[in-house]
């Protein structure tokens, strides 16, 4: 506030009358500093807000028309979970690249062929006789397609030596892996350094991966490497598996290099880093590896335990203990929601074993779980399905939105035990809502280059139950990438990021919009 003060004069005649001071204060004349006037402008009542209609949700196809795809590039079928009737659709007829969701399709079949109550079971087993903790004869470690099996596992068997008093082998170890067909990979088209495409045997540990370590010391020209096994118990090396040094001259994009050897050979690039680590499959004889995995714990223990070499168990072996997986709609979860290749693969295997009454290759054994569908729900839309394994990670595999959704349909009725199957599957978690969990959803995703996936259940706004398959395949950019990428390196670029998140954004508005209109 500023007090103001006036001074008047008033002429007379031929002087000047005394100069008269008014002072006036009429209070305080307030005059607004700057920060005042800002103050105040805050203060005001705000304007009141006119209500705005809320923007209806985009179609289906509107979301379509705006998507950075071909209209040959996508492919979905929603249908209502009670009559199975459809509810919308865009091409669903028509076969495409299913990638991960497949995943669901095995884990449905296995589910209702091997029962809620399956236990995958490795056992270990002797022959001969034990004098002063001597066993003179042989061990026997008998792989039965665990998915889930650990070095840390293997520690009961270790247990079940000790408790029958043995801690020498005058004699031999077998391995014994006859109950699958074993293969050194899952998808010979995918990178062979890619540790989700690795070997397969019916004794498998640690999801047949390893990590390679390597350090170049000064003024020394090769690398110092080890490699180990890791499991929550801690990581096992892996003495076998050896390592040697490229040549300078090989090509630079190529820096690790299997060799087909008996059990893996790895050789590295020159051009690496001086010290670093990477995971790799196990692809040689998986089998053998848990074997030596196995021999290298029970030294560690003090059991004089002799190289393994493949052998089946006798029918006279004396059964020492076994080891029994979690129950089948557990491991079946954990495949659903960590996308496991090998996982699914065994799983798949063991279904087909249990159809056929023995073990098939990996292609022979998808080819039967899909004839099983074809039997069971013989009125199917089964034309043009093709089934190059169990785990989608093909680009040979073709599955269409409607048949996806006949067998979705089916496992809404398929037991888990005390839940469904739908509750095995998780809910999509998207970085556009920065990995909180979308309510109402529970479904499969499926990621490779230039072929996408998303296929589960809903719960609309409006309590409607849906089932939903969506796939996306760009066949074109997929079949080149098959015919021109080098199986030495690791697959993916920029370009195929890109065209990834543009399928996951399409799936997600695909499925919002679905939740909001029904």
């Amino acid at each position: 506030m500023i007090p103001l003060t006036l001074t008047l004069s008033h002429p007379g005649e031929g002087t000047w009358f005394r100069i008269i001071t008014l002072i006036v204060l009429v209070g305080f004349i307030s005059i607004p500093t700057t920060a005042e006037a800002r103050k105040r402008k805050r203060s005001r009542a705000p304007a009141p807000a006119v209500a705005k209609e809320p923007e209806p949700p985009r179609s289906a196809e509107e979301l379509l028309a705006h998507s950075r795809f071909a209209d040959t590039d996508v492919g979905y079928l929603l249908f209502d979970l009670k009559d199975g009737s459809m509810v919308e659709a865009h091409r669903p007829d028509e076969p495409r690249v299913p990638a991960s969701t497949f995943k669901a399709v095995t884990m449905i079949a296995a589910l209702e062929v091997l029962g809620a109550e399956y236990r995958f079971a490795t056992s270990l087993f002797t022959s001969g006789e034990i004098t002063e903790n001597t066993l003179r004869g042989d061990v026997y470690l008998r792989g039965g397609g665990d998915p889930t099996l650990t070095t840390d596992d293997l520690h009961e068997f270790i247990t079940a030596l000790q408790q029958a008093g043995i801690s020498r082998v005058v004699g031999n170890f077998y391995f014994d892996d006859s109950f699958l067909v074993p293969a050194v990979q899952i998808e010979a088209k995918q990178s062979v350094v890619a540790s989700y495409n690795p070997g397969l045997s019916a004794l498998s540990v640690n999801y047949n991966r390893i990590q390679l370590h390597w350090e170049q010391k000064r003024g020394v020209p090769t690398f110092a490497s080890s490699v180990f096994s890791h499991a929550k118990g801690g990581a096992v090396p892996v003495l076998a598996i050896s390592t040697g040094m490229l040549p300078s001259e090989f090509d630079r994009k190529v820096q690790f290099l299997h060799e087909e050897t008996e059990v893996d050979r790895w050789l590295l690039s020159p051009s690496l880093p001086r010290q670093g680590w990477i995971e790799l499959p196990v692809r040689s004889n998986p089998g053998r590896v848990a074997a030596l995995l196995f021999q290298t714990l029970c030294i560690k223990k003090g059991i004089d335990l002799p190289p393994p070499q493949p052998g089946r168990v006798p029918e006279s072996a004396m059964p020492r203990h076994t080891h029994w997986s979690a129950p089948l709609p557990e491991v079946a979860a954990g495949v659903l929601k960590h996308s496991n290749n090998l996982s699914a693969e065994l799983v798949g295997q063991v279904t087909s074993r249990k159809l056929m009454g023995r073990p098939l290759p990996v292609r022979e054994s998808a080819t039967a779980v899909a004839d099983w569908y074809r039997r069971t729900l013989p009125n199917g839309p089964w034309e043009g399905m093709v089934c190059a394994n169990h785990s989608g990670l093909s680009t040979g595999t073709r599955i269409s939105p409607r048949q996806l959704a006949a067998i979705l349909r089916h496992g809404w009725t398929v037991s888990a035990g005390v839940v469904p199957f739908s509750e095995l599957l998780t809910p999509p978690r998207w970085e556009r809502n920065k990995g909180a969990p979308i309510p109402n959803v529970r479904a499969k995703s499926g990621t490779m280059n230039y072929a996408d996936g998303l296929a589960g259940y809903l719960t609309t706004t409006s309590g409607r139950q849906l089932g939903f398959a969506i796939l996306l395949t760009d066949f074109a950019k997929r079949l080149t990438m098959d015919e021109t990428h080098d199986v030495r390196v690791e697959a993916g670029d920029s370009a195929t990021r890109s065209w990834m998140r543009g399928a996951k954004g399409l799936e997600r508005g695909l499925v919002a919009s679905w939740m909001a209109r029904y």
